[in-house]
Formats: C-alpha cells, sequence, structure tokens
C-alpha cells in the first residue's frame, strides 16, 4: 500500500510540475457616436507580447448599438393584417492582417403592429392614419470569434515591426418588413451607432527557471525519501 500511494503521489507531482498555468490578457478599443451610412474607419489594438508566455488562442469581440432610426412601412393592400419591422445598422470588424478575421453585429429594432387596408385606395403612400405602421430607436448586438490556428494566431505577435494591428469597422442601414398577404411601400431613415472592439489573448505562463528547478529539486526529495521509507519497512 505504501508503495502504491507514494508512487501515485509522485506521479501528482510530476503531473503539476510539466502543466503550466494559462492566463488571459486583454485591450480594446471604443468608437463614438457615428452616422449609420458613413464611410469605414479604423481602430486600433495592442499586439500579444511573447514575452508572457505562449500564445494558444486570439478572441474577438464587437459591440454595436444603433439609435435614433426610424422605419414605417403603408399598407396599399385591400386587406388589412400585421407587419413586423426591422431598423438598426448592421456592422462588421476586420482584422488588417493577411489572414483576416472579420466579426459581424446586428444593432436593431423589431416591432409588430396591425394596419387597417388602404384608406385612400389610391394605390399611393402617405404613411399617415391607421393603414401604416413606424417603429423608431435601435438596439444592440455583439458577435465574437475564436482563432486558435498557429498561422493566424501569430499574426498576433508584437515584434520589433509593430506592436498594435488594425481593425476596420464598416457599417450599413439594416431594414426588413415583413407582411403576410399586405404591399405597401416602406419608408427608412438611418440614425446612429457607437461601439467596441475586444481583443482577448489566451497564453500559457512562461515557467520561472528558478521556481522550475527548485520545484523539481521538491519532487526528487520526496522521491528520495519515499524509497528510505520503503528500504527501512523492507
Amino acid at each position: 500500500m505504501l508503495t502504491k500511494l507514494t508512487s501515485a503521489g509522485f506521479a501528482l507531482l510530476i503531473l503539476l510540475g510539466a502543466s503550466s498555468p494559462g492566463a488571459v490578457v486583454t485591450d480594446f478599443a471604443t468608437f463614438g457616436s457615428q452616422d449609420i451610412g458613413i464611410p469605414s474607419f479604423t481602430l486600433e489594438l495592442d499586439k500579444f507580447n511573447p514575452a508572457l508566455g505562449a500564445l494558444t488562442s486570439v478572441t474577438l469581440t464587437l459591440e454595436a448599438t444603433s439609435y435614433c432610426n426610424c422605419f414605417g412601412f403603408d399598407n396599399e393592400s385591400s386587406s388589412s393584417g400585421s407587419v413586423t419591422l426591422e431598423i438598426g445598422a448592421l456592422v462588421t470588424a476586420k482584422t488588417a492582417f493577411s489572414l483576416a478575421t472579420t466579426i459581424e453585429a446586428k444593432a436593431t429594432r423589431t416591432e409588430s403592429g396591425s394596419v387597417k387596408k388602404d384608406q385612400k385606395n389610391d394605390g399611393n403612400g402617405d404613411f399617415e392614419g391607421n393603414d401604416s405602421f413606424w417603429v423608431s430607436g435601435g438596439g444592440s448586438g455583439a458577435s465574437s470569434t475564436i482563432e486558435t490556428a498557429p498561422s493566424v494566431i501569430a499574426q498576433y505577435l508584437a515584434g520589433p515591426s509593430s506592436n498594435t494591428f488594425l481593425v476596420t469597422i464598416a457599417n450599413s442601414l439594416f431594414s426588413k418588413a415583413t407582411t403576410s398577404g399586405l404591399f405597401g411601400p416602406t419608408s427608412a431613415n438611418a440614425g446612429s451607432f457607437y461601439g467596441k472592439v475586444t481583443v482577448a489573448y489566451s497564453y500559457l505562463l512562461v515557467p520561472v527557471p528558478e521556481a522550475g528547478t527548485a520545484f523539481w529539486g521538491m519532487c526528487l526529495g520526496v522521491f528520495a525519501a519515499t524509497r528510505r521509507m520503503r528500504t527501512r519497512r523492507s
């Protein structure tokens, strides 16, 4: 029994000594209010410092919020029914690497309502009265992706040439009208959006040589002590 216990204990010490604890370090960049539909722009984030350890994965997260959007539907059919309107911003973030990563977040607001049949029966949308429906405001959305391929995450390592990387933010107005048996024109007015991009680096810590030497010395000491115990009892 003593032999089995001491052997198991030594194996546990070996396992602990061989494993490296993991850690995560993050950086983020925010962008303030922008009009939906403006040209793309860039954000700058820090690359990973290789001195911290061995990089194992990179997680990119995009968060976006839109507001002050308006979207209307005017029923031109001879029937009443319901309509669902969605309005907001479609935002993308793309890294400026040869092996690029792209993530997309949809920041929209969705509402449903009922409309009566075309009140004027003239085929022209006036977006007034109970044959029309409007939704206004905005919403929030987020998206993340994890990169683990060595060729991809190697691009995030800081070096003599660069310690930062760029992310391009693009956007467009998103509007969608869903009806059942109804038809008519829509009218969309774009608002604004803002957001945040976060990069999270997961890595294995670099072992400290002195601590490692001391640890292995302790392992050997425990092993030698258990050997002497078994010898004395035999």
